[in-house]
């Protein structure tokens, strides 16, 4: 993604890539997203409507302009909020398990590790996660690049790779205002516009959230992240197929190693304590 990307999008992008594997979020909370091309269609029917509106007050006002002038400054400005909340709502749980569960249908070629993600709402868990599945790996790599006797390899961008985790840790408490509370908006005057709207102007400037499929949008999603995103052609799809499926052996391996050792050391420390 460009640099210029911020955001949940963004943070997505790199848990499609297994370079992210924890997020601080309320899992169940709504989240608050919007397709950019529905946003756009809404503003142009504002656009259009406001235009209307206003041309009614001067042809019904032509003859009077200083009391038109009161009747705009008497209106009250109407707010269109688009939200997605209150007719298609979808939880961050939702959205980040069937965005990742298309992901790995279309894996990158570049993938880190196999697509997962731990959702916590704890800042402090958050942090300890971050530590343990990127900091310290990153910290060991720098390390191990660092002492190798090649010049060419420290100066690299792979010796870089704590910055790196340093930076995407400090976008991702950057979006907890958005992903741990939530804000809830009235979308009144929104489904009132779309009301008013013709049925040409409705497949023309399709803005109503209640007919938004998210499955089918995170889909079409997962492949647009893939493609222009990341310049992936579909073609390498097979290929990148066949490296996902070692990842995901690789993971679950970790996974079990890691809970047997765990399991193994609590195991000793009751045996220490009790006896």
């Amino acid at each position: 993604l460009p640099p210029s990307s911020k955001g949940v999008m963004r943070l997505l992008a790199y848990a499609m890539q297994g370079r992210l594997s924890t997020l601080c979020t309320e899992p169940d909370e709504k989240a608050e997203l919007m397709p950019a091309d529905l946003a756009a269609s809404a503003l142009i029917a504002v656009t259009a409507h406001t235009s209307s509106v206003r041309r009614n007050w001067y042809n019904k006002e032509t003859e009077d302009s200083e009391n038109l002038s009161q009747i705009v400054l008497d209106s009250e400005i109407p707010i269109y909020n688009l939200v997605s909340s209150n007719q298609s709502p979808l939880s961050w749980r939702e959205f980040f398990v069937c965005s990742l569960r298309h992901a790995r249908s279309v894996p990158f070629l570049d993938t880190a590790w196999y697509p997962h993600l731990t959702l916590t709402p704890s800042k402090l868990w958050f942090s300890m996660l971050f530590y343990i599945f990127h900091l310290l790996p990153a910290l060991a790599v720098d390390c191990f690049y660092t002492f190798t006797e090649n010049p060419n390899v420290v100066n690299s961008k792979i010796s870089r790779v704590y910055d790196k985790y340093t930076s995407m840790q400090k976008q991702c408490e950057a979006v907890t205002v958005h992903t741990v509370t939530s804000q809830r908006y009235q979308d009144n005057n929104t489904q009132a516009l779309w009301r008013t709207l013709s049925i040409a102007d409705r497949t023309a400037f399709n803005f109503s959230v209640s007919q938004l499929d998210w499955d089918e949008y995170l889909y079409t999603l997962a492949r647009g992240v893939r493609l222009y995103c990341l310049g992936d052609s579909l073609d390498s799809i097979p290929r990148a197929v066949k490296r996902m499926k070692k990842l995901k052996l690789l993971h679950y391996s970790c996974v079990a190693i890691t809970s047997f050792t765990i399991i193994m050391i609590m195991r000793a420390l009751l045996k220490f304590v009790l006896f």
